[in-house]
């Protein structure tokens, strides 16, 4: 299955229990079949889009708002 193919060298087996499943939202990379385990900033002339941004805390961090603005700038320079 494509779950398996996501995580190298789990197996059932490896699980005596199961507990209730839980949503993450987190980016795939289709090409390599992974999970992208960090952001991602795709722009253009018109507009900046934080991808992958997991954790709310981390998106409001002052660094990372601050490199954020730094690509705005290069972009639209």
């Amino acid at each position: 299955s494509l779950a398996r193919q996501l995580a190298d060298g789990v197996k059932s087996e490896h699980y005596q229990s199961w507990g209730k499943p839980g949503i993450r939202a987190q980016l795939v990379d289709i090409r390599k079949r992974k999970l992208e385990m960090d952001f991602v900033l795709e722009s253009d002339k018109y507009s900046m889009h934080v991808l992958n941004a997991v954790s709310p805390a981390f998106t409001c961090s002052l660094p990372f708002s601050e490199h954020v603005c730094q690509q705005i700038k290069a972009t639209l320079s």
